[in-house]
């Protein structure tokens, strides 16, 4: 392993603890808060996700990503989702 190989791997790392905060919170719930720590799945999923955002903007700028087909893809996977959510409405959930 070199140190180009630090960061992919850490945002590999970063997916899966989202992963991993997203299934905390179906199988005990948004509100749920560890018995230890106190803190909720909730903050915690909001943790997991601002870290995985920081590894995914130092990837994109490491391996020189490109930004315009990546803002593309973006809003196809919304237009997708838009269109197939209408099918399994949901309460609660929130696209532009």
């Amino acid at each position: 392993m070199n140190i180009e190989d630090i960061l992919p791997l850490n945002t590999q790392e970063e997916c899966a603890e989202v992963i991993q905060a997203i299934s905390k919170v179906f199988r005990f719930g948004l509100n749920q808060t560890h018995p230890e720590t106190g803190i909720s799945n909730k903050e915690n999923l909001q943790t997991e996700i601002g870290q995985l955002s920081f590894m995914l903007t130092m990837l994109v700028s490491q391996w020189d990503l490109d930004t315009d087909a990546i803002e593309e893809s973006y809003h196809n996977k919304m237009e997708t989702y838009q269109e197939w959510y209408k099918y399994f409405p949901k309460e609660g959930a929130y696209v532009n």
